[in-house]
């Protein structure tokens, strides 16, 4: 309501046009630098507002720009809840099965436009900014499923932001992870090296080095994404998964013909690399174990892997 008028207002030879735009500069200003969580509120005001009005009220300031790309980011998120109405009047299916279509949307959205890579601090600053509004604005409208999933790649898409600075670091981790892996002189992370067989203990300490190089780049995660240009928080969880079931399947090999199962996901993964030590993990390896389930459930009473926890 207050910046619609300014729509077809182009005198700006009027110095009561001009004042009033000096005073939303300012008042805009000190909104976007003091408040962390706008539940999209300026993007829904200029939403519909003109490209001239915009200009004249955002002239000369350095917000104009993550300004103008996070209301494009509401328009489109807008239209995707549009466009859910419409497919919603179609639909023969349930309404929980409407609202998982719709969540998983949102998510590839957000993932796919917003949580992307950024070299400027304080740009991925409002990246992250406009998803926590985005999760601030669901709440209010009691979409509390779609923040749980929003959550998730936000996490993933901030950690390690405020950590390592080391340029190249993650993916530094990742080859010295799949070296490490690799038995001496040998390729393959799947076949123990017949000419130069180890102590246990020796192999023990590979794994070990190997384990925390993984922990340590999930913990990471949002340096990795910034490396190169097409990675996000969805890549990210997958590569952490695809190599722990590379690591996982490399330490179980050397325990026998052992398969895992290969339904973890990354809820599953991060968990358990977030056991504290080597020991922490080597409580719950049965947990993965496929073969020889109902011998380990039989002996313990309730087990149950990961991935079929209730």
């Amino acid at each position: 309501a207050v910046l619609m008028p300014l729509d077809g207002v182009v005198d700006l030879e009027n110095q009561a046009v001009r004042e009033y735009c000096d005073y939303l500069n300012h008042k805009m200003k000190n909104h976007l630098f003091q408040k962390q969580n706008r539940f999209l509120g300026l993007e829904r005001a200029f939403r519909d507002l003109g490209t001239a009005a915009f200009a004249r009220i955002t002239t000369g300031e350095p917000f104009k720009i993550t300004l103008e790309r996070s209301i494009n980011w509401y328009k489109e998120f807008t239209a995707i809840f549009n466009e859910n109405a419409s497919d919603q009047a179609d639909m023969s299916g349930t309404e929980f099965q409407i609202q998982e279509n719709l969540s998983a949307r949102v998510r590839r959205f957000i993932n796919d436009n917003v949580l992307q890579r950024d070299r400027d601090q304080r740009s991925r600053e409002s990246r992250m900014n406009f998803v926590k509004g985005l999760c601030d604005y669901l709440t209010m409208m009691s979409y509390h499923h779609f923040v749980l999933d929003l959550n998730k790649i936000y996490l993933t898409y901030q950690s390690g932001l405020n950590g390592f600075n080391t340029p190249g670091y993650a993916d530094s981790v990742l080859h010295e992870f799949s070296r490490t892996l690799a038995q001496p002189s040998v390729t393959s992370f799947f076949q123990a090296s017949p000419a130069s067989p180890e102590f246990d203990a020796e192999r023990d300490q590979r794994y070990k080095k190997a384990y925390g190089m993984l922990k340590s780049f999930n913990e990471n995660l949002g340096l990795w994404i910034q490396f190169k240009p097409g990675r996000d928080p969805l890549s990210a969880q997958d590569t952490v998964v695809e190599h722990f079931k590379v690591f996982l399947r490399s330490y179980l090999n050397v325990l026998g013909d052992i398969g895992i199962d290969n339904s973890l996901d990354y809820d599953d993964v991060n968990c358990i690399l977030k056991e504290k030590d080597w020991d922490a993990f080597l409580d719950c390896r049965n947990r993965f174990l496929v073969n020889e389930l109902e011998d380990v459930a039989a002996s313990s009473g309730s087990f149950q892997p990961f991935s079929h926890r209730p």
